[in-house]
């Protein structure tokens, strides 16, 4: 069950990051949420798409595509492990929650 996901945003992730996306829900594990990052206070910088996974990843870090580079979780921020497109900063992150 999806929280809130931005069709628009969602069409206009990058290839790297859906490329990590499919390989997850292909995998088993689904979205929870995807949308455009819009608040200049948060990271990424506004105008990045941000996809929130429901599982921790799934998939073999080994595999990911060019130009992406990986980030452990960082708990008392919030923020679950992640991949980040270092082209477009679009980021897909796993729950922010420990276990």
């Amino acid at each position: 069950m999806s929280d809130f996901i931005d069709r628009q945003a969602l069409a206009e992730l990058c290839p790297e990051i859906d490329a990590i996306l499919e390989a997850e829900c292909r995998a088993g594990n689904y979205m929870d949420s995807a949308c455009r990052v819009g608040d200049p206070s948060v990271w990424p910088k506004p105008g990045s798409i941000e996809v929130h996974m429901h599982k921790k990843f799934l998939t073999d870090r080994a595999e990911i595509p060019a130009h992406v580079k990986f980030g452990s979780a960082d708990y008392q921020c919030g923020i679950g492990d992640h991949y980040q497109c270092e082209l477009h900063d679009h980021i897909i992150m796993s729950p922010p929650r420990p276990g």
